[in-house]
């Protein structure tokens, strides 16, 4: 069975992808600049 709340997330998320896939890109990429920075041996300490 499908709750009724998953129907509303489809709509929402058909009415508003592009914003929804502006944010879950942005989001990635701040966590990979986080963990490249947080991880990289070439860094020098500032």
């Amino acid at each position: 069975m499908v709750p009724a709340s998953a129907g509303l997330q489809i709509s929402t998320l058909g009415s508003h992808g592009k914003d929804f896939r502006t944010s879950i890109l942005r989001m990635t990429l701040m966590s990979l600049l986080e963990v490249s920075l947080l991880h990289s041996p070439s860094t020098p300490p500032s």
